[in-house]
């Protein structure tokens, strides 16, 4: 049957990624550094009385439930595309490809977002210190060039193509390069956290005054406050809960991808152990980096300086005449004249600034190989490199697709930052709604799964998607209610929409041209697929 149904019997892929390769990819997926600077430019603007540390700590709490399911789905279906193996086979192919699709477009869209963003929060701020650190004009103008339009689509276009190789060359090229980017990127942090820890609110001020004037900026501490007064931020303002709460979308852009390991769980070495340490331990890694090292930033850098300067950077672009935005990493380096540490520092967070491209790209690569797999894709789409294993067309297609993503970003103004989130976690609500039925519609093999855990004689897996469903359901009302996160513009719920039509279109399309062909795609959501 499986010949019949399936593209062939085996992947032609290879299990050979192990526990801890899982858990650098997830928290590479995660992202300290882009997810941390996000945090840190709009929670104290925007958010005012917000808790930076307790958004992330609830952020972390409600998405722990799903990740654990996706956990679960990585251990008892250790397939390629094991998300959308799961949400198809459990609820349906319809709904299963669907969200799928969407998840994947949405990811795609994220390639396109990181490829400016390596210019723009990598690359830029990297020059601009290096001129600032060496007296050098010629690192100063680079850096300043690096935030314009064309100049930030050639450096995503050649990263985009340089990971979109990489991925090509092998599992094992990609996870080798993976190790020593999170090796590079980890320090920088473990270095901005202890320069922060070791230095005290006065000399930072008194760093940044001296940066500010040796930039030819009039734009002092004292100053950036007193001027994002008179914009409208408002000062002292008491701790909110309310704030904090409403402030979770941003912590969220990081947190929520956790588990897209699951993508190659057909790769994975004991993936019972694997996927549950390498999600979770993830998880925990990166949420207590973004606690520590937002508390060290607050208190040693203030938590009205931080908002001030972020609100004067969007709200009054003229008034803020810094040569770069104001990411943490900036304020971080001058805590220190050694010109080692400074460098250290801004190459982790050049690493940090791309590292989603390569990541991303394997999930979409991994799934658009398990619907060519399943016939919902061309079949050529399936080929394995027999010299790389790897999937050549399906890296294609996602390099594609970062690329045109990638322009719309560029040149475009309509997508916000965290509208891709609200795409992802629709998909994802899907899936916690599968998880919640599938002890039911597929009691045996839930019974003799190694997931087939209880409490108080429930099943585990229900009452985790239980709980991420509550968590989501939270979060996409936030996304489609709060301006600052954007996501609500008619642009932007136009973009949700559209491709959620799109998935729908192609499956009936693939479905109708399957059928002529003499498939049967209804037999497909039926069975598991080969290993």
């Amino acid at each position: 049957m499986s010949k019949k149904t399936f593209v062939r019997e085996a992947t032609g892929l290879v299990k050979e990624i192990s526990g801890y390769e899982v858990l650098f990819y997830n928290i590479a997926q995660i992202n300290i550094g882009i997810g941390l600077a996000y945090v840190l430019l709009f929670l104290p603007s925007f958010y005012p009385g917000s808790s930076v540390e307790l958004s992330v700590a609830i952020t972390t709490l409600g998405v722990l439930p799903f990740a654990l399911v996706y956990a679960f789905i990585g251990i008892v279906y250790p397939r390629s595309g094991a998300d959308y193996v799961f949400t198809s086979r459990t609820i349906g192919g319809f709904v299963g490809f669907v969200t799928s699709f969407n998840f994947v477009v949405w990811e795609l869209f994220y390639v396109g977002w990181t490829g400016w963003a390596f210019s723009n929060l990598g690359l830029s701020p990297f020059f601009s210190l290096l001129g600032y650190t060496f007296n050098s004009a010629t690192f100063e103008k680079l850096g300043s060039i690096l935030l314009q339009p064309t100049p930030s689509f050639v450096v995503g276009l050649l990263s985009i193509l340089g990971f979109g190789a990489l991925l090509m060359f092998g599992r094992r090229t990609y996870f080798r390069y993976q190790t020593v980017s999170m090796v590079l990127g980890m320090l920088s942090l473990v270095l901005m956290g202890a320069l922060l820890a070791i230095s005290s609110k006065n000399a930072f001020i008194s760093a940044f005054n001296s940066f500010s004037h040796s930039v030819g900026s009039s734009l002092s501490y004292n100053a950036v406050i007193q001027q994002a007064s008179s914009a409208g931020y408002p000062l002292n303002v008491p701790f909110s809960l309310k704030q904090t709460l409403f402030a979770t979308p941003w912590p969220f852009l990081a947190l929520a991808i956790t588990m897209m390991s699951v993508s190659f769980a057909g790769e994975v070495k004991s993936p019972a152990k694997s996927q549950l340490f390498g999600i979770v331990g993830a998880q925990l890694i990166s949420a207590s980096f973004f606690i520590v090292l937002s508390y060290f930033m607050i208190s040693k850098i203030g938590y009205q300086f931080l908002g001030s300067i972020s609100y004067l950077y969007y709200t009054n672009a003229s008034a803020y005449t810094l040569p770069t935005p104001p990411y943490f990493q900036v304020f971080a380096v001058l805590l220190t004249n050694n010109a080692v540490l400074r460098l250290i520092i801004l190459l982790g967070m050049v690493v940090w600034s791309a590292l989603w491209i390569p990541v991303i790209m394997l999930y979409c690569v991994r799934t658009i190989f398990a619907w060519s797999f399943d016939k919902m894709a061309p079949v050529l789409l399936a080929s394995v490199s027999e010299k790389h294993h790897t999937p050549i067309y399906s890296s294609l297609v996602s390099i594609l697709g970062g690329i045109f993503f990638l322009l719309l970003v560029v040149y475009t103004p309509y997508f916000a930052t965290l509208v891709g989130m609200l795409g992802l976690a629709l998909t994802i609500l899907v899936v916690c709604v599968a998880a919640m039925l599938y002890p039911f519609k597929k009691k045996e093999e839930f019974e003799g799964s190694q997931i087939r855990y209880r409490v108080f004689n429930a099943p585990l897996i229900t009452l985790l998607g239980a709980l991420g469903c509550l968590f989501l359901v939270f979060m996409i009302y936030r996304f489609s209610v709060d301006s600052v996160v954007a996501a609500n513009t008619p642009t932007n719920e136009i973009a949700v929409l559209s491709i959620l039509v799109a998935g729908v279109v192609y499956y009936f399309v693939a479905k109708s041209v399957r059928k002529r062909q003499g498939v049967n795609l209804e037999l497909v959501f039926r069975e598991i697929p080969p290993d």
